[in-house]
């Protein structure tokens, strides 16, 4: 079972934009980032965190959040607002880097997620720079798109796969 982890802030609009997608491909249940513990994702497989409307950064402050994604277990896949919370929990910093639209992604480190040089949409005003423990595995020209630790089985996309590479979940869906 796949839990998707709503990043948005609580009450927001955008469950259509950027829970569904994520639903429809791979996801099982939705469960708020402000109620995420190890007793509620109790029976996931894997974890999908969500992105958010660009202003949207309450994530980036949820201690708890932030405390669980470090020592939980299972498998998580973060995208965009979900990579940068990653990177926070681990100790990486967010640094402004604006992408909106198509870019091309360049794979640097082969990885079970996807390959070669991509084109993404994205949707972006922070990245992060990659904490202890994880590497580079992607960017495009302005920014780490990117980033995992394979030991872990923990990995972001800057980018939006729901869009556009809807293969890269379902990867990692399979994966776990």
């Amino acid at each position: 079972m796949i839990f998707v982890v709503d990043m948005n802030r609580e009450g927001s609009l955008t469950h259509h934009e950027f829970i569904e997608p994520i639903l429809a491909i791979a996801g099982d249940r939705t469960v708020h980032h402000t109620r995420l513990s190890q007793e509620g994702v109790d029976g996931a497989d894997a974890l999908i965190l969500s992105g958010t409307p660009l202003k949207d950064r309450g994530y980036l402050a949820d201690k708890g959040l932030l405390g669980f994604l470090r020592e939980t277990d299972v498998p998580i896949l973060g995208i965009c607002a979900g990579m940068q919370a990653l990177c926070a929990a681990y100790g990486g910093e967010t640094i402004e880097c604006t992408e909106i639209g198509m870019i091309c992604v360049h794979t640097a480190v082969e990885n079970p997620l996807f390959e070669g040089d991509f084109k993404a949409y994205a949707l972006h005003t922070l990245s992060s720079d990659i904490p202890v423990g994880f590497e580079e595995l992607a960017r495009s020209e302005n920014c780490i798109q990117a980033i995992g630790n394979m030991k872990k089985g923990v990995y972001g996309t800057l980018f939006h796969p729901e869009v556009r590479n809807i293969d890269i979940i379902r990867r990692f869906a399979d994966s776990v």
